[in-house]
């Protein structure tokens, strides 16, 4: 019998040649348990102080979560779709970690460092912000990067104020402004300033998009995001304080911490969340395709600026997709030698191709007429092929118990699940329970 594989070196081996199934087992065993064990970590400005706090854990390796700027937007990120991996895995370091601090507090661990990491977890926010949202994307999660909602009604059944929700929340949950005085080194502080976003775009080929209420919207959700993070900045500023720059963390500085009231850095923060928000309008599906290639492009220049960081996930939201492509597609499909030509095909192209190399969150609605439950699908199936979660959002019925309970819509998930909800002033109000 001969043997086609060819040998593998010692180069190509991920272990060395001389070591057992029992010592691999035993290897892997360990590092589990130690990556298991590894706290949150808050880095600080010079090597030397690295060096301290690796014998303070008396960890030596780099699986340890490094508190920054730009993990903090990742972990957000991920936590805001209901991908709680990470947020997990955080957890069980930190519930390993309180074992082990006593006695590492007896080695001069400050208390701090504990509470911080508590609180960090503690701050970031789970889940949209809209609960039957949530409940719906918690269900069959294939990972960030793979999520495409649709939001499916008649008009007026809200579908423009859940997008700019969205966009609101989203931009809200992954700002690191109202966490405070993140402690970075000075090179990656640059670096995470000129990198660390997630933009969000939204198309909105029929002018639906009020300004001035995605205004309001984004205040709201800035206001809730700060209010979230209180405990945790007034702790970090004491840490700053107490310990400066003689122990672990940044020595404080006026344009980071020296706001003398929460309100100035409130209203930078929403400025700056305003700039991520990129509202698009375009004439045709010329326009869709010249958008997403400016985007691509853009994002490609970004990570080649480095390699190793990667950028949050984009959030695309589309209003109103499909009826913007319908006439577009009749026109182009009615002109002479026009048969296959279709601006849909395009545009989910260059979707493909963004997704291919960037992480991006696709959420779009489409408007039905006449029967919402043979309308589930769109007359576009490669559209409905990217969809992973679909709703389906109705007015109340009069008569019926959610209208007599106050809600104006209900919205249903492919098990036909009906969640009420309706739109207030303060965001979107649902019944609690479901």
């Amino acid at each position: 019998m001969t043997n086609n594989l060819a040998p593998i070196t010692l180069a190509q081996s991920a272990f060395p040649e001389d070591e057992s199934a029992l010592d691999w087992l035993r290897r892997v065993r360990a590092n589990k348990r130690k990556l298991s064990q590894n706290p949150i970590f808050f880095p600080s400005l010079s090597s030397q102080h690295q060096t301290n706090i690796d014998d303070l854990y008396g960890n030596h390796d780099s699986s340890r979560f490094i508190v920054n700027d730009l993990n903090v937007i990742h972990l957000a990120a991920q936590t805001f779709f209901c991908d709680t991996g990470k947020l997990n895995e955080l957890s069980v370091r930190r519930q390993r970690w309180r074992l082990r601090r006593n006695a590492n507090m007896q080695r001069g661990a400050p208390k701090e460092l504990t509470q911080l990491e508590d609180l960090l977890l503690q701050s970031i926010s789970y889940g949209t912000g809209i609960d039957f949202i949530d409940k719906i994307l918690d269900k069959n999660r294939k990972g960030t990067s793979e999520l495409a909602l649709e939001i499916v009604g008649r008009t007026k059944t809200a579908k423009t104020k859940l997008l700019m929700m969205l966009a609101a929340n989203y931009a809200a949950a992954t700002s690191v402004s109202c966490m405070g005085p993140i402690p970075n080194s000075k090179e990656d502080e640059a670096h995470e300033k000129k990198n660390a976003f997630a933009p969000i775009v939204i198309f909105d080929p029929e002018y639906s998009l009020d300004f001035e209420e995605l205004v309001g919207t984004v205040r709201i959700a800035v206001l809730r995001r700060w209010n979230a993070t209180t405990e945790f900045r007034q702790c970090l500023k004491r840490v700053v304080h107490s310990h400066g720059d003689s122990q672990i963390l940044i020595e404080p500085t006026a344009d980071r911490i020296g706001y003398n009231h929460d309100y100035q850095g409130i209203e930078k923060d929403i400025l700056s969340i305003l700039s991520r928000i990129h509202i698009v309008r375009p004439s045709g599906f010329s326009g869709y395709i010249a958008t997403l290639e400016s985007l691509r492009q853009a994002l490609d220049v970004q990570i080649d600026t480095n390699q190793e960081s990667p950028l949050p996930p984009v959030l695309l939201l589309f209003d109103s997709l499909i009826s913007a492509f319908q006439l577009s597609n009749k026109m182009q499909e009615s002109l002479p030698n026009g048969k296959g030509l279709s601006g849909m095909n395009d545009f989910l192209r260059q979707v493909k191709r963004l997704r291919a190399k960037h992480s991006s969150i696709i959420v779009s609605t489409r408007t039905t007429t006449g029967d919402i439950a043979r309308q589930s699908r769109s007359s576009c199936e490669g559209w409905d092929k990217l969809t992973t979660h679909r709703v389906t959002l109705m007015k109340s019925v009069a008569g019926s118990p959610e209208e007599r309970e106050g809600y104006d819509f209900v919205a249903l998930d492919k098990h036909s699940r009906v969640f009420p909800f309706s739109v207030t002033s303060n965001g979107i109000s649902c019944k609690i329970g479901l």
